[in-house]
């Protein structure tokens, strides 16, 4: 019993995380230094990507 709902939790990981990291993103590339969130956290408060400008994404031009 336990072992199927180990499998079913897997199972439903990798599929959130096949969606999210290929089909959600339409080919787009996840910026790195935020990992697709547009934000980080700072000292003190939550600071917009320079990288990715708060998309998410990396530009055509980067990386």
């Amino acid at each position: 019993m336990y072992v199927r709902l180990i499998f079913i939790a897997l199972a439903a990981f990798f599929g959130v995380w096949i969606y999210r990291r290929f089909i959600a993103s339409g080919g787009k590339k996840v910026c790195p230094r935020c990992h697709g969130q547009g934000y980080w956290e700072g000292t003190r408060e939550r600071v917009t990507c320079d990288w990715c400008k708060g998309t998410g994404y990396l530009p055509k031009n980067k990386g």
